[in-house]
């Protein structure tokens, strides 16, 4: 999504726009963390789920906001590089340092997140707080997170997105281990 976003947005805008999309889409997290820990205390999870599902099938017609003209397609397909396979492209791939790096930073970064999202609501039921503290914490993780793309946004046009992003990662590493 936010690819097709910053395709609509002019070169100088596209690094504030994929902060500020990222941003929306956190919104999400600070939204529903509460919300379905509420929704399964009255209807169980079964039903929230469902619940989730109908939600997720109306964003659908959202996404056509996001489709590219015809016109900007047939003239993109005009300059279209050539075809690769797809052998050929992971073997280039894994030759490139930076896209093992690439990967390391997106492991680190799904780690780090699912760590958080997945144990910190189970911690603090085991200190004995309700399940609801556990999604406003999560929400509010959010919240954070929304200031922290706008952020990363403005930012990344000012520096290189390599050092941003690496700095983002140590912070978060670091944070980790500081509460472990």
């Amino acid at each position: 999504m936010i690819g097709a976003f910053g395709k609509l947005m002019p070169p100088q805008w596209r690094s504030l726009a994929f902060g500020a999309g990222t941003a929306a889409g956190l919104f999400g997290q600070f939204l529903f963390s509460p919300l379905a820990v509420a929704l399964i205390d009255r209807y169980g999870w079964q039903h929230t789920l469902v619940i989730f599902a109908a939600i997720v099938v109306l964003i659908v017609p959202l996404s056509l906001a996001l489709a590219a003209p015809r016109d900007a397609g047939a003239a993109a397909a005009a300059t279209a590089p050539p075809q690769q396979s797809m052998a050929h492209a992971l073997t280039e791939a894994l030759g490139h340092r930076s896209y093992w790096l690439l990967m390391l930073g997106f492991f680190t970064c799904g780690f780090q997140i699912f760590f958080i999202a997945v144990h910190l609501p189970a911690y603090l039921i085991d200190r004995g707080l309700p399940a609801e503290i556990g999604g406003w914490t999560l929400g509010v993780v959010g919240l954070f997170n929304i200031v922290g793309a706008i952020a990363a946004g403005w930012l990344s046009a000012l520096m290189p997105k390599r050092y941003l992003l690496s700095l983002i990662y140590i912070a978060r590493a670091v944070a980790i281990l500081a509460y472990s």
